[in-house]
């Protein structure tokens, strides 16, 4: 599978299936070794596996302001908004805001914490 999104879709140049056809293709995120994430027109996430024939929907964000798209290993697909914000689109389709987080600079590398929700646990992820 050879994903290429642009902004009139998604499409396999290997196999020449439309996926997505009349959306933008704002990211494209690997979600473990046979399924792919995409964000569409900058607000839905939408996931895609090598055995289906289409997409299955993820969960939306309240507004069209999704920039970036990242997976963790647990299937939660972490989506980079404008403002400096993050939502969470849980494997169940769930969807959650997040406002807080905090850039901290150790040597040479960039690290993003951020607090997921209620629980006190925090997690980093390399910028």
């Amino acid at each position: 599978m050879l994903l290429v999104g642009t902004s009139h879709g998604l499409r396999d140049l290997e196999s020449g299936e439309k996926f997505v056809d009349g959306m933008a293709v704002t990211a494209l995120a690997p979600g473990g070794t046979e399924c792919w994430y995409a964000l569409l027109d900058c607000r839905s996430v939408v996931r895609l596996d090598q055995d289906m024939a289409g997409t299955v929907p993820a969960g939306d964000l309240p507004e069209p302001d999704g920039q970036s798209l990242a997976v963790l290993p647990d299937g939660t697909a972490v989506v980079g908004r404008t403002g400096a914000r993050l939502s969470i689109v849980g494997p169940h389709g769930e969807v959650r805001n997040e406002r807080h987080y905090r850039l901290q600079y150790r040597r040479s590398t960039m690290r993003m914490k951020f607090t997921l929700g209620t629980t006190l646990k925090a997690r980093e992820m390399t910028l």
